[in-house]
This record gives C-alpha cells, sequence and structure tokens, in this order.
C-alpha cells in the first residue's frame, strides 16, 4: 500500500511520512527559536529603556537643523507619521513629519508638499523650517520639519464643546475661521491657483495641495478625479461635485470654499454638518450624534440645532449663546451645492470680517489658539 500524501504550504507534494514528520519537526524547532528570541527581547526591553537610545533618533536635515526625535509617532496616516522633535542645540520643539517613498509618486507628491510650503511665507500658512531626503529601511524617506503645535482646532472643538463646556463664542468662531479664510486665499491667489483640498479641524500641512482649476474631458478624467478626491478630501468636508464628476465637468477653487462651510459650522457644533444630528435643543456632550457620512447626506438639507432657530433664545441647559441668524447665512452662503453659484474665499472673507465687525481687511488675521481653548 502507498504511503500518504500531504500538501505542503506552497502546494508541493510529500512523498512519504518521514518527510512529512521531517517538516513538523523543523517548524517546531522554527517556533522555539521565535519564543526564545521574543524572551530575549523581553528582557533586553528595560536595558534599551535605561540607555534611551533605542527609544529615539537623530536627523541633520538639508539646511543644518539638527534634531532628535523619539521613535513612537504622535500621529500617522497611511504612508506618513509626526514626531515630537528637538532642536539639539536650541532645544526648540518642532514637529518632523516622515512620508515614506517607497515607489516614485510617493516621492513626487512629497517633493510637491516641499515646494507648496517653500512657495509661502504667511502668517495664516504653515512654514516649512526644514527638510531632506534619507535612505530608510523601506527604500526612501522624505523628512520635512514644522513649528510643534500643541493642538489642533479639532482639540480646541473637543475641549470646549465636547467636553461638556459652552461652544466657542461666535466672535472667537470668526476669528479663527477668518484666519483659515486668509490662509486659503493665499494659496488660490498663487499663479497658478491652488486649492488645500482637505480642509477639515484637524490638518494643517499641504499634503493634498493640487492645481485647483481643472478641466475634466471625458469620463477616465471624471473617474480619476473622484478617485483623487476620495484620497485626498475628507468625505464629510468633501465638495458635492467631487463625488460625481461629470464628464465635462470645470472644477476650480471653490471646491476649497464648501469645505470652509463645513469647518465653520464645526467651529461652533462639533462636526461637519454631513457627519452628525442633535438629538437635544443644541450642541454638547450630550446633545449631538455622530452618524455616517454619505453622499446622499451632502446633497441633503444642512440642520441647525433647534435652539439655534428658536429666535435666537439661550441655548437650554446653560449651553451658551445662540449663533446669531448672520452666522447662519455665512454658513449656508459658503455651502452653496452648485459650485458656479458657490462663493470665492474672498467673498467668504468680507462676509466674516462684516460680521465680525471687522471695518477695513487686514493683511492677515491672527489665531490666538490659547485663547481660544
Amino acid at each position: 500500500m502507498s504511503e500518504p500524501y500531504s500538501r505542503t504550504a506552497k502546494g508541493g507534494l510529500l512523498s512519504n511520512r518521514r518527510d512529512w514528520c521531517a517538516l513538523m519537526l523543523v517548524n517546531r524547532a522554527r517556533l522555539v527559536m521565535w519564543f526564545i528570541w521574543d524572551v530575549i527581547l523581553a528582557l533586553l526591553a528595560p536595558l534599551r529603556t535605561l540607555t534611551g537610545s533605542p527609544g529615539y533618533s537623530t536627523i541633520t536635515l538639508d539646511n543644518g537643523t539638527r534634531v532628535r526625535y523619539r521613535t513612537a509617532p504622535i500621529a500617522e496616516g497611511g504612508f506618513s507619521f509626526v514626531y515630537r522633535a528637538t532642536d539639539t542645540s536650541t532645544g526648540e520643539q518642532y514637529a518632523l513629519k516622515k512620508v515614506l517613498c517607497q515607489v516614485d509618486e510617493q516621492r513626487e507628491l512629497a517633493v510637491s508638499e516641499m515646494r507648496s510650503h517653500r512657495e509661502f511665507s504667511h502668517p495664516n500658512l504653515m512654514p516649512l523650517k526644514d527638510w531632506a531626503f534619507v535612505r530608510v529601511p523601506q527604500g526612501e524617506a522624505a523628512f520635512l520639519l514644522f513649528p510643534f503645535m500643541d493642538r489642533s482646532l479639532r482639540d480646541v472643538i473637543d475641549t470646549r464643546l465636547l467636553g461638556g463646556g459652552p461652544p466657542l463664542g461666535e466672535v472667537e468662531a470668526l476669528a479663527i475661521f477668518a484666519g483659515v479664510c486668509r490662509g486659503v486665499e493665499a494659496l488660490h491667489k498663487h499663479t497658478p491657483p491652488w486649492a488645500h483640498r482637505d480642509g477639515t479641524p484637524v490638518l494643517m500641512d499641504f499634503g493634498s495641495v493640487a492645481a485647483a482649476e481643472r478641466r475634466v474631458r471625458g469620463r477616465t478624467e471624471a473617474l480619476a478625479a473622484q478617485d483623487e478626491a476620495a484620497v485626498h478630501s475628507t468625505m464629510p468636508y468633501r465638495a458635492p461635485e467631487l463625488f460625481d464628476v461629470a464628464s465635462d465637468a470645470c472644477l476650480d477653487q471653490r471646491t476649497d470654499v464648501w469645505s470652509l462651510g463645513c469647518l465653520l459650522y464645526a467651529l461652533r457644533y462639533g462636526f461637519s454638518p454631513f457627519e452628525c444630528e442633535f438629538v437635544g435643543g443644541g450642541p454638547g456632550a450630550g446633545g449631538v450624534r455622530v452618524v455616517e457620512c454619505s453622499f446622499l447626506r451632502v446633497i441633503g438639507q444642512v440642520a441647525f440645532p433647534p435652539s439655534d432657530v428658536d429666535g435666537g433664545q439661550r441655548r437650554r441647559g446653560g449651553g451658551g449663546e445662540a449663533a446669531s441668524p448672520g452666522f447662519r447665512e455665512l454658513v449656508m452662503f459658503a455651502l452653496q451645492q452648485d459650485p458656479l453659484k458657490r462663493p470665492f474665499v474672498g467673498q467668504v472673507l468680507e462676509r466674516t470680517l462684516a460680521l465680525a465687525g471687522v471695518e477695513s481687511r487686514p493683511d492677515h488675521v491672527s489665531i490666538d489658539m490659547t485663547r481660544a481653548g
């Protein structure tokens, strides 16, 4: 009687029981070796912590800035990581962004992000302090050095609103919003115009920046534009024309204006209007519920808290003053479904300053994040 056959993991055949037993012994030996290696690593962990070197790394960038950073990231995306870094000479704190460049397209995107930051010196745009391309085990990585910010707009919103406190006051929200509009306007005034494409309370860098004006010719280009939007534009802040791009669409800077309208709404109510519902009289820890964003929501009606549309009365439960009709009108001014009827950012900024009571338009708008929180 012939010996039984059994398949290996790679699909081959073992011709007899002896070969099968030998394979089992090899696999068990590997398991034992892996276990011993894990034990060794566990025993060495306290020593690595005491010496401090394995948890940190040092890098010198192209302009000579030398920083030391902890290798545990404070934030990360698909192919990027952000570390808290310290200048070894001055002790100044920075945010060090590492972008893995495993293919040419990723490297081109990193170069584009560097170039975008270096094009501007504007008080309402994040400056790039230094940069470098470095060989890493994964291939190559781009390192970008930015000023370290203790918190983002998302953190301010969470602290003030979702933590149970009152929302940002209307004047505070308008001041922050005007600063963001001023920075976006600088991008739009570039030659050629640029669009940020991902204006949310979280992001501050230019990883999503691209040419603002785009003429779509045919279904293939339309699908490509949709795919890019899905990658670079957060869904609850994405303009409706980017969900189903027409074969003859003319996209421009006003996709950013839609995102700005969502951002202004989030400054007062915690979230984009297309990812939340109100279950009480107004926003707050128990008054807002996060829901799944969809294209149907984006093309639907924008809802405001009942306490904001009941004649401007004070929010029930001590939740702060209701937003003024002018504030709600400003949100809707930016959130016009038809991109051809949607205003440009300069028009939104003018209305914002008028609502805030600013008579003349400054060259820039300061954002005091410490007071906002």
